[in-house]
């Protein structure tokens, strides 16, 4: 279990949909902005990138954009883009990009958010990954 994510500014980008929220992390250059945008132009919306804040409640994990970037996401190469955003979403699933899978079907993997257990998803070098992780937010996982 991997339980190294802090509350508080967090180097990460994070989407939702539908209530559900996605938690982007890894290494500079990773691809957390890549993947932000690519789940942004299947439908889902940007809370923050680069930086964002997550908070705790008694029940859930959340995010909210940092207030000096809200609305903004960088494009590699391109520069800053506007986009609209959410002002906050509960975390559903975590997605770290320096991290690769080995096993063809995992088991699931967990990690500790202030003391709250979420599913995370080891995403270095998994083709498509954009695809599967929209999936995943319109319908959950199986297995």
């Amino acid at each position: 279990m991997k339980s190294d994510i802090s509350t508080g500014l967090v180097h990460a980008t994070c989407v939702t949909l539908n209530g559900f929220g996605v938690l982007i992390v890894g290494k500079s250059g990773a691809g957390k902005s890549q993947l932000g945008l690519a789940l942004m132009g299947l439908g889902a919306q940007l809370v923050g990138d680069d930086q964002v804040e997550v908070f705790a409640t008694d029940t859930n994990v959340f995010a909210k954009p940092a207030p000096n970037i809200q609305g903004m996401i960088e494009a590699r190469n391109l520069g800053i883009l506007n986009a609209n955003f959410a002002p906050q979403t509960t975390i559903n699933l975590v997605v770290d990009l320096s991290e690769s899978e080995s096993e063809r079907m995992p088991q699931k993997h967990k990690t500790v958010i202030a003391g709250h257990t979420l599913e995370i998803v080891y995403g270095q070098d998994i083709p498509n990954l954009h695809f599967a992780v929209y999936q995943w937010m319109q319908a959950g996982r199986r297995h």
